[in-house]
């Protein structure tokens, strides 16, 4: 398996990824980019908006972040859907 998180991610292995993040978070649950970039996995690489959204409502209610950052999260989940090809 790759060492780094971005290698894991260009080699597609999301759920170690995701894995290696949470281990993260739950070391430094204050991290705001490793709560991002664990919403960003599931929403924009594994197409899970809801996990996504999920990850972004336990931010706010954690009440560890500033609402500044809150909005941040939200503006980013939603240009990842934006990204998302249109039928």
């Amino acid at each position: 398996l790759p060492d780094s998180f971005e290698e894991l991610l260009e080699q597609r292995y999301f759920g170690t990824a995701m894995e290696m993040l949470e281990q993260k978070i739950e070391a430094q649950p204050e991290n705001f980019e490793w709560r991002m970039k664990l919403a960003e996995v599931q929403g924009r690489h594994c197409n899970n908006f809801a996990g996504a959204e999920k990850i972004i409502r336990q931010m706010e209610s954690d009440g560890i972040f500033s609402r500044e950052q809150i909005q941040t999260a939200k503006m980013r989940l939603k240009e990842w859907r934006a990204l998302l090809p249109q039928n």
